[in-house]
């Protein structure tokens, strides 16, 4: 027979614990575990700077770039950035490999912490282009860049009969394939 124990009851790992890093003789600390409203909002940030750029595809530098930089502001918040620094990520990144920092920390975070991490920000960065790229996301971005225009019938209808809007009636057509 099966017993049932109250969640209180179960004895609390401390997730807050931190490990110690030393870099340029300074103590840094390393968080071991971020917990999940954090997890959500770092993973948040990578998709939403990824996603600035007008491809149809994750720009692979720029996710490591954002990725590795949002993972220092979490994980290692005793370095701190001024807003100038972290107006220009790629630089900032680039300063931070020549020293050999990310790797650093990323080491300190326990393995399975960041592969679940990882996992996170890359299943949610392929969910978000794929359904970018859908048929329903396309028509999405479609309706978006033209929802100022009103399309019922009458109005379509008065469109159409305007010579000045045959290369708007083209581009809309061009759009949809």
């Amino acid at each position: 027979m099966t017993q049932k124990i109250a969640f209180s009851d179960l004895k609390k790992e401390n997730l807050l614990k931190i490990k110690v890093i030393k870099i340029n003789d300074k103590d840094i600390e390393v968080k071991q575990y971020l917990p999940v409203n954090d997890k959500l909002q770092l993973i948040t940030s990578v998709l939403q700077q990824v996603a600035q750029n007008e491809y149809s595809f994750a720009n692979p530098i720029q996710l490591d770039v954002y990725t590795v930089l949002e993972i220092i502001y979490a994980y290692a918040p005793g370095i701190v950035f001024t807003d100038e620094e972290k107006a220009n990520p790629a630089t900032l990144y680039d300063a931070l490999e020549e020293q050999g920092i990310p790797n650093r920390i990323m080491e300190a975070i326990p393995k399975a912490e960041y592969e679940f991490l990882m996992a996170g920000i890359e299943d949610t960065i392929t969910a978000y282009y794929n359904y970018r790229n859908s048929a329903r996301g396309i028509m999405e971005d479609i309706s978006t860049d033209y929802s100022n225009l009103n399309f019922d019938a009458e109005e379509i209808r008065k469109k159409l009969g305007d010579p000045k809007n045959v290369g708007f009636l083209k581009e809309v057509m061009e759009k949809m394939g």
